[in-house]
Order: structure tokens, then C-alpha cells, then sequence
């Protein structure tokens, strides 16, 4: 079995907490199931938020995250916190260059699962609408 099937990583959301001159200070709320029968630590997910411009492609980078050191029970689930920094500029190009009320953004990581002697790497990806504070 692969390790991808032993662990699974879901992005739930982006919550904003507050708005600078400088940048939007966010959350990026992270679930890591564990469906192994023994007890695993997460030493790291680092993670990168871009968004692709419509028409040509151009993919942009938003901001880069990344969670600390989690144990996780056998068969079991922990949800993270993971602040993320998107500088305005940035959040500017994004609404400009995504009209309309839903602007998509991938979220792309790993998480490295410690083994002891090594690092299991499960990567994921996925997509999710930013929330509606940083498109006012």
C-alpha cells in the first residue's frame, strides 16, 4: 500500500483575521487522517497558494505556509491551523485578473510523515474559493 492510501490531507478553508497596508494575515485550516494502527507525527506540510491567470496560464503565487510538527492517534484525524501571509499586491492581481464573485485558488503541498529512519512524502493539491473579505 502506498502511503498516499495510509494518509490523506484536506484543505477546508482560508479564514481572514486581519488587513494591513502591507498584507492580509490569513488561516488556511488543514485535516490530516491518519488511517494507519499506529501512533505518526507530521513533521512538516509546507505548502504554496497561487492562483492560474484565465486566458494565458500564467500561474501566480499568493503566499507559502507551513505547519508545525503534529502527532496523530491511530485512525485518527487532526485538524491544523497554518498562518499564511498574501501580500496585497498580490491579492490585487487576483481580483483583477479573476472577474467575478468566485476567484479559485490551489493550495499544494506535502506533508512529511516522520518513519523513524526516513520521510514518508504524501503531497496533495487542492482547490478552494478564497473567502469573501479579500474580494471587497
Amino acid at each position: 500500500m502506498s502511503p498516499r492510501h495510509l494518509y490523506s490531507i484536506e484543505v477546508e478553508n482560508i479564514t481572514v483575521h486581519r488587513c494591513s497596508l502591507t498584507e492580509i494575515a490569513c488561516d488556511v485550516k488543514i485535516y490530516i487522517t491518519n488511517r494507519t494502527p499506529v501512533r505518526v507525527t507530521i513533521n512538516r506540510i509546507p505548502f504554496t497558494l497561487t492562483f492560474t491567470e484565465p486566458g494565458n496560464g500564467a500561474i501566480h503565487c499568493l503566499g507559502t505556509g507551513e505547519a508545525r510538527p503534529v502527532t496523530i492517534a491511530p485512525g485518527g484525524v487532526a485538524g491544523i491551523s497554518v498562518p499564511v501571509a498574501i501580500r496585497n499586491h498580490a491579492a490585487i492581481f487576483l481580483m483583477t485578473a479573476t472577474p467575478g464573485n468566485r476567484h479559485p485558488v490551489k493550495i499544494q503541498g506535502r506533508a512529511l510523515v516522520d518513519a523513524k529512519i526516513t520521510e514518508l512524502e504524501i503531497p496533495f493539491e487542492q482547490m478552494i474559493t478564497i473567502p469573501p473579505l479579500l474580494r471587497k
